[in-house]
């Protein structure tokens, strides 16, 4: 073999090698990408993770405590409930232990909203009777008007409710027309034991 084949299979060689580096070159470049991909993928799923965490403890605290609140809620209602049914056997003792007119149709209507825990009683002090005892709120329709009283339809699907034209303050102390959409707060009567609406307003938007 002379001296410029033996030269030429050299140079083809060395060729041949400069196109292999730069391939190596090139892979290795690729798999630092992956690399650098793959662990950008890993921080996202960790972080992701994190949050997912974070909001799951958040949902958990809100929960506990709107349950702590509505624990709370609840002892007020018994609590209420039975400085209603104090109030009730006062009145019974007074008129000789017979339930003055209406009273025991408001105590079975109060009874019948004890499954209803979306609202609370609530008491007032008036300054001369000691308490006044504030039930549900609710809302209805005008159903029956007469010159000085009027009735509700009540939504909740009680007894139609009894309603006076100076309650309506938000009227003009006048009975809303019929089919009105009203809200109310229901109380009891102190005189009469019955139930009755009061501070009747048009329904909220």
């Amino acid at each position: 073999m002379s001296m410029s084949e033996l030269l030429s299979q050299i140079y083809r060689k060395d060729c041949e090698l400069a196109v292999k580096d730069q391939r190596l070159q090139h892979y290795k470049e690729e798999n630092e990408e992956l690399k650098a991909k793959l662990r950008s993928s890993e921080q996202r799923l960790r972080n992701e993770k994190d949050d997912a965490r974070r909001r799951f403890e958040e949902c958990e605290d809100q929960w506990r405590a709107e349950r702590r609140e509505l624990e709370k809620q609840i002892d007020r209602y018994r609590v209420t409930l039975q400085t209603l049914a104090t109030a009730i056997s006062a009145k019974q003792r007074s008129n000789g232990g017979r339930p003055a007119a209406g009273f025991a149709a408001g105590e079975r209507s109060c009874r019948s909203w004890k499954a209803d825990h979306s609202s609370f009683l609530e008491m007032e002090d008036t300054g001369h009777s000691g308490v006044k005892i504030k039930l549900f709120k609710g809302t209805g329709t005008m159903a029956r008007v007469n010159k000085g009283f009027g009735f509700i339809t009540q939504d909740s699907g009680e007894p139609d409710l009894f309603v006076m034209p100076r309650s309506c303050a938000q009227f003009g102390n006048v009975l809303p027309p019929l089919g009105t959409r009203v809200q109310y707060t229901m109380v009891l009567d102190e005189d009469t034991g019955s139930l009755r609406a009061e501070t009747v307003t048009g329904p909220h938007p």
